[in-house]
C-alpha cells in the first residue's frame, strides 16, 4: 500500500525523499501520518474552491441575466428616442401648420375689416 501511495505522490510533485525510510517503522508511520494530513488538507482546500466556484458561477448567472435585462433596456430606450425624435418632427409641422393657419386668418381678419368700412359710412 505505501509503494501506491509513493507511486501516486510522486507523480503529483512529492519527491522520493518525503517516502525515505528510516531505521524504524515510526519514521513510516510519521510519514504516513504527515501526507495523510497533507491530503486531508488538500482535499478540504478543493472542496472549499469548488464551493467557491459554485458560487462565482451562479453569481455570472445572474450577472448575465442581469446584462441582458439591460441590453433589452437599452435597446427599449433607443427605441422610445427615435419615437420622440419623429413626434418633435411631426410637432414641429403642425405647429408650423398652425401658424401659417394663423398667419391666413389674421390676413383675412384684416380684408374683411377693411371691406366693412369700405361699405359702412363714415361720420
Amino acid at each position: 500500500d505505501r509503494d501506491v501511495i509513493a507511486s501516486a505522490w510522486d507523480r503529483h510533485g512529492a519527491g522520493p525523499s518525503v517516502f525515505a525510510t528510516g531505521p524504524t517503522g515510526r519514521s513510516q508511520d510519521s510519514q504516513v501520518s504527515t501526507l495523510q494530513q497533507r491530503v486531508k488538507a488538500l482535499e478540504q482546500e478543493r472542496d472549499s474552491m469548488s464551493e467557491q466556484l459554485a458560487r462565482v458561477s451562479v453569481q455570472k448567472s445572474k450577472q448575465d441575466a442581469e446584462l441582458l435585462r439591460l441590453r433589452d433596456l437599452a435597446d427599449e430606450v433607443l427605441a422610445l428616442r427615435k419615437q420622440l425624435e419623429l413626434s418633435l418632427e411631426l410637432l414641429g409641422a403642425k405647429e408650423e401648420e398652425v401658424d401659417d393657419l394663423r398667419e391666413t386668418m389674421e390676413e383675412q381678419k384684416r380684408v374683411f375689416q377693411g371691406q366693412l368700412e369700405a361699405l359702412l359710412p363714415t361720420g
